[in-house]
């Protein structure tokens, strides 16, 4: 599996691949993607995206599933290993997120729980209170997201109020709270999308009131299958886009009015459909201006100019 993120300014991308290695690209000029430095050869997990700082200095990574590692970006074409994160972590850590402040780092594991890092001084960095579990015990593992104001976090289980990242309280109860594999907040922070592969389904959620989130309009079917599919919005929050791995489509929504999503076009072939797919991620620019897809069967980077 590969990944790719983007540099909070848009300028850097990060991708990782089957080869363990990551590498960071200059894509100020998209049309001409440029390889800063050299790839680090830490062995990289592929199956775990990287996560840039808000400020774009600070890069974690994951190796061997439970060691992460912090890297000082000041120079993006020669990282420099600043800290790791070992304690405690005894799952295979599947995503990772910061806060908007760039002081907490959230942790999602296999072994069903989520863990919250002080990372204030990123060359020590710290557990903070207890893992967050999963409460309604299906062992489900996805993204993790912070809501734009950093107070809320969503996981597959649900929101957590993380005011105070060591005293992590839930909002929603099980059977009302929105899960899934992936999620994105609107920019207010008051809309939720997320995507779940089995069945798969985007869901719209109005989270105004986190303590009883309210489903918006019908959910969007998708053709689910055993592979990965992936889903991204918009900085503004005005668009969807969804991969369909099988199928080899990109398609996109309008969710300017998020109770009545509308599609927009026709599906874009981003691969040949009749090729031995794997998974897919996407990533969208901060700015909104590329999308930058990764498709495991292609073993390439692809960017998509959206406006």
């Amino acid at each position: 599996m590969s990944t790719a993120v983007f540099s909070p300014r848009g300028r850097v991308l990060a991708t990782s691949s089957g080869d363990r290695s990551l590498r960071l690209w200059d894509v100020s000029h998209p049309d001409t993607p440029r390889l800063l430095g050299q790839p680090l050869t830490v062995p990289i997990d592929a199956a775990s995206e990287p996560a840039f700082s808000p400020d774009g200095r600070t890069l974690v990574t994951v190796s061997d599933g439970t060691a992460l590692r912090l890297w000082d970006l000041s120079d993006p074409a020669a990282p420099a290993l600043l800290g790791q994160l070992l304690a405690g972590i005894t799952g295979e850590v599947y995503d990772v997120a910061f806060s908007p402040d760039g002081r907490t780092l959230a942790t999602a594991a296999n072994d069903e729980t989520v863990r919250l890092w002080n990372v204030t001084d990123p060359a020590h960095p710290a557990p903070l209170g207890q893992p967050l579990t999963d409460r309604d015990g299906d062992g489900a593992i996805g993204d993790v997201r912070f809501s734009p104001d950093g107070r809320t976090l969503v996981t597959a289980q649900g929101l957590w109020n993380v005011t105070d990242p060591a005293r992590a309280t839930p909002y929603a109860a099980p059977r009302d709270a929105p899960s899934g594999d992936s999620a994105a907040f609107s920019p207010d922070g008051r809309i939720l999308v997320t995507y779940s592969s089995y069945p798969g389904v985007i869901r719209l959620w109005n989270v105004t009131d986190l303590a009883s989130p309210t489903p918006l309009g019908q959910p969007l079917f998708l053709s689910g299958s055993e592979f990965q599919d992936a889903m991204a919005m918009t900085p503004d929050g005005s668009t969807l886009a969804y991969a369909d791995t099988y199928a080899g489509t990109l398609s996109f929504w309008d969710i300017t009015d998020p109770a009545h999503p509308v599609t927009i076009g026709q599906p874009l072939v981003a691969r040949d459909a009749t090729d031995s797919p794997g998974s897919t991620i996407l990533a969208v620019s901060p700015d909104g201006t590329l999308l930058a897809t990764v498709a495991d069967d292609l073993n390439a980077i692809q960017l998509w100019k959206l406006r």
